[in-house]
């Protein structure tokens, strides 16, 4: 439970917040949130290697698999970034 709790639910309640405060209304803002959610959902990840290296945490895989999961999401977002841009010229 505490897996699941550590890489699913409290990134998600995080990404949610962030959007919640930003309230995109267009593709372009929705793009620029998520942009922006990348800052806290990183030092979500680099809080939780701390606790995990500290003994604090014993959620096993947590730290790497929202590792994984956070490279793919910047790839993503900077390939969505690139392609906003790139209609906004048009």
């Amino acid at each position: 439970m505490n897996f699941y709790l550590y890489s699913t639910i409290i990134p998600l309640v995080i990404s949610i917040i962030c959007l919640w405060f930003f309230r995109p209304l267009n593709f372009r803002k929705i793009v620029k949130g998520l942009t922006i959610n990348i800052i806290p959902l990183t030092f979500y990840l680099l809080l939780l290697y701390f606790l995990e290296m500290e003994e604090y945490l014993k959620s096993g895989w947590s730290f790497y698999t929202l590792l994984f999961f956070l490279i793919i999401y910047v790839i993503i977002i900077v390939f969505i970034n690139f392609i906003s841009k790139y209609i906004r010229k048009s």
